[in-house]
């Protein structure tokens, strides 16, 4: 169980260039061509930094936060799509009218803080349960 700042109320799609995965997860699915369909219910802590959430940067970190956790977990490729990942989250809260400039800084900070680095360790909101 994850406590998060934010809940979808709707579900959420959104075409992605990460092309060739059909993951199926309890939150998300990302299909081969590339859609992404967040289910509503999935929560998330909005854009990682000392920043200030807004309507442009909702989505957008919602899609960047489930593809840096298909990443730490080694679902996708990494080293193949970070760059990507990181780009298109650039564009996205530029589609969701965020000021170029504002969505240049942010694209600076997840490449600065290497967003989905499988070295990061697994996804902390994953409880590991051990048998006694």
């Amino acid at each position: 169980y994850r406590k998060s700042k934010y809940t979808l109320e709707d579900d959420y799609w959104c075409q992605t260039p990460i092309l060739g995965y059909h993951i199926v997860e309890k939150w998300f699915v990302l299909t081969p061509d590339g859609m992404l369909h967040i289910f509503a219910g999935f929560g998330w802590d909005g854009a990682s930094g000392p920043t200030i959430d807004t309507k442009s940067s909702m989505g957008p970190s919602a899609v960047h936060d489930v593809f840096c956790y298909l990443m730490r977990e080694g679902k996708i490729d990494y080293n193949k799509w970070q760059d990507t990942i990181n780009e298109f989250f650039r564009n996205h809260c530029i589609e969701k009218n965020m000021p170029e400039w504002r969505a240049d800084i942010w694209h600076w900070g997840v490449e600065f803080g290497d967003a989905g680095n499988p070295s990061q360790g697994p996804d902390p909101a994953r409880k590991i349960y051990e048998a006694p």
